[in-house]
């Protein structure tokens, strides 16, 4: 099958070797290199098995969909239409295709609901499955677990009411005493000031915590573990010819790695710009999130992320251009650390700095921002400002 798919003797060699390195199986191989597509190699094994190849369609239902375990695709899954006729999908793998024929010729009824069929199709029918609670829970399960959390509500009652009067007390005496009101609130934004500046000087002046040493976290025995990126994208078409080209540069074995990009529903160009650049990019798939408000970057991405598998994720803007060394970075630095290190900041770094004072002394911030400030209030243990972008997290305990 192998054969007539044009696969040679060396090619197959090459993807079994990378299969044991990787902790991975030869299809998921073949399909990263981009040897052959998914479709025509689920078609080939169809018929080596004799039985068809076929889609999910949408009227059918996943019967235990919600009991599919996260890190792992089922490689048999059981649909229901309306009428409750059921059909078994296959995604055998190829050392077990043989064992796969034999179990369909002792079970012939068995055989006769089975289809082959591929994992963007089952990932797609689960998706299409859940996309009614995965939007209702992107929308209101922090506001309805945790509404004090939520920015749904802007201010309680009692904070309304605090400011109100704080506002009214501080006009009252401004009017009244406004040299007393100067002479008061002066030093009080002075020693404000002096606190900041204070922490900065602390920070530049610090001792850096020690490099990553490479070696000693290092685990050659180890396979790389699934690697989830999540890109959300809205009315940003004109950037996506230069993101899936820096994303697809990462360090990473593309048979581990999934990068998810999120638009919206009604932003028709920017899916148009990311259906037409991830076309051959196994490892890229869209998610389209059904369009409603809020229109915010922390509703896509939780709308997303039940359909990450990765045991690691990584947050990125629609704009950045990630460091290819980056996941190899975060990986060796979770390693290396402590039990309960589950988020990392990657540093931004501003390219243009050269160009005017303006973009000069942006770029100074960000580098004294990233390269000191953070580090320092980690190392002691203060709250760290986290980021909207380059966020690594351990998305499996």
């Amino acid at each position: 099958m192998l054969a007539s798919l044009g696969l040679d003797t060396a090619t197959i060699r090459a993807m079994r070797t990378a299969a044991k390195r990787n902790g991975t199986d030869l299809l998921a191989e073949i399909l990263a290199c981009g040897a052959v597509d998914a479709r025509t190699v689920a078609a080939a094994m169809a018929e080596a098995l004799d039985i068809p190849f076929d889609g999910i369609a949408p009227g059918d239902r996943i019967i235990g969909a919600e009991r599919c375990r996260k890190v792992a695709l089922p490689r048999l899954v059981k649909t229901c239409d309306d009428e409750l006729r059921t059909k078994l999908f296959l995604l055998p793998k190829l050392e077990g295709l043989d064992r796969t024929a034999d179990f369909l010729w002792r079970r012939p009824e068995m055989k006769e609901r089975a289809r082959v069929t591929t994992e963007a199709d089952v990932k797609s029918a689960m998706a299409r499955q859940s996309a009614r609670q995965r939007l209702d829970a992107a929308v209101l399960s922090l506001a309805g677990e945790q509404p004090r959390c939520s920015a749904r509500t802007v201010l309680e009652a009692g904070q309304a009411i605090g400011l109100m009067l704080a506002f009214g007390l501080l006009l009252l005496v401004s009017f009244t005493a406004p040299g007393t009101t100067l002479a008061i609130l002066h030093p009080l934004a002075a020693v404000l000031f002096a606190a900041c500046l204070t922490i900065r000087l602390a920070a530049a002046i610090g001792r850096q915590p020690p490099p990553v040493d490479a070696e000693a976290s290092s685990r050659p025995s180890e396979p790389p573990p699934l690697y989830s990126v999540l890109v959300a994208l809205y009315h940003e078409a004109a950037v996506v010819d230069r993101l899936v080209p820096a994303l697809s540069k990462l360090d990473w074995p593309a048979s581990r790695i999934e990068i998810k990009l999120i638009c919206e529903g009604d932003d028709a160009a920017t899916i148009r710009a990311v259906e037409r650049a991830i076309a051959g990019r196994p490892q890229f798939e869209m998610v389209v999130v059904p369009a409603c408000e809020p229109r915010t970057k922390p509703k896509a991405l939780n709308y997303a992320l039940p359909l990450t598998a990765g045991e690691f994720l990584v947050l990125y803007d629609a704009e950045d251009e990630p460091d290819p060394g980056q996941l190899r970075e975060a990986f060796r630095r979770f390693r290396q650390g402590p039990a309960n290190l589950v988020c990392l900041q990657a540093p931004l770094v501003v390219r243009n700095g050269s160009n005017n004072w303006l973009a000069g002394v942006f770029a100074l911030e960000y580098a004294a921002l990233f390269r000191r400030l953070l580090p320092w209030l980690s190392g002691h243990g203060f709250p760290v400002p986290l980021g909207g972008t380059s966020n690594h997290f351990v998305a499996l305990m």
